[in-house]
């Protein structure tokens, strides 16, 4: 994991830091988050936006694979297992942020396939009752101002009240 992090100070303040395991995941949303007003809720946010990243982009584990393990109780193992499968230089997801103003821009890119991120923009009906396919919506309505999808869903902006 590498971590670079600006001077917090001004309008001109950003950092990027560099993952590809979940459990790198929850310390850096939480010290990212405190560049926010609202940092419980953009934790929040920061963990299902990073742990997509790596679950999805970096360890191409699709929805209904993922439904699937989680049922049968071997989501753990399973991506313990596609962790310790990963050979070094086989990328990495990035997250940046800078200030702009009184917002935070965070951006989060991993060098998967990508996906339509349309079905997960909101509560769909036929996730409701999965164990999984909510975390976008929850981000995008609950943890920050703004969430965009780019690059056929390989970098996702989140924009937060700087604190």
């Amino acid at each position: 994991m590498g971590w670079h992090f600006g001077p917090l100070g001004g309008d001109s303040a950003e950092g990027c830091a560099s993952f590809s395991r979940r459990g790198e995941v929850p310390a850096l949303a939480a010290r990212l988050a405190q560049l926010c007003a609202n940092a419980d809720l953009v934790e929040l946010g920061l963990n299902e936006l990073m742990l997509n990243a790596i679950e999805h982009g970096l360890l191409g584990i699709g929805f209904e694979r993922k439904r699937t393990l989680i049922e049968s109780g071997c989501w753990p193992a399973e991506v313990e297992w596609l962790e310790a499968r990963r050979e070094p230089g086989m990328g990495s997801v990035v997250v940046q942020y800078r200030r702009i103003n009184e917002l935070i821009c965070f951006t989060v890119r991993n060098p998967g396939d990508g996906f339509d991120c349309s079905a997960y923009m909101s509560v769909a009906p036929a996730h409701s009752s999965a164990p999984n396919g909510r975390g976008i919506a929850i981000a995008r309505q609950l943890c920050f101002e703004s969430l965009c999808y780019r690059n056929g869903g390989r970098e996702v902006e989140a924009l937060a009240i700087a604190r």
